[in-house]
């Protein structure tokens, strides 16, 4: 059902934002399948994608998500998932989330795939408190 500007799905908020989204399907440390697409819902427990092709339900997945905000006005900053295929429609998938968090990205340092060049981890992610994501 929706309602303003979020969709609600019992107490989960899903927000309706479209931007540029780069996964990858994993198991342990091997990379099974990588592809973009762009992202249909957000929410805190999962995120909607729109994906070319099927992915597999059950599978560890990690997402980089080109976030429209800049940190300061002035450094682009991603946002880095790890989590969950659940099921999803035929070119949908949704990602029930484990963990996220932003991560600033110097200006001038993307290549063709943000996010891959450096891994998702600690360094460069926002303080506590200084989230953009809706509350």
């Amino acid at each position: 059902m929706r309602s303003g500007t979020y969709e609600f799905t019992g107490a989960k908020r899903r927000y309706p934002l479209q931007m540029r989204v780069h996964y990858r399907v994993v198991e342990g440390l091997a990379t099974l399948m990588r592809g973009s697409g762009t992202t249909v819902t957000v929410g805190s427990t999962e995120i909607r994608f729109r994906s070319p092709r099927p992915l597999p339900e059950g599978a560890h997945v990690a997402l980089v998500i080109e976030w429209p905000a800049r940190f300061g006005g002035l450094y682009p900053l991603e946002l880095c998932v790890a989590g969950t295929l659940g099921p999803g429609a035929a070119e949908e998938a949704t990602v029930r989330i484990a963990s996220w968090h932003f991560r600033v990205t110097p200006e001038g340092s993307q290549d063709s795939t943000p996010g891959w060049g450096r891994p998702c981890h600690s360094r460069g992610t926002l303080p506590p408190g200084n989230s953009p994501l809706p509350s």
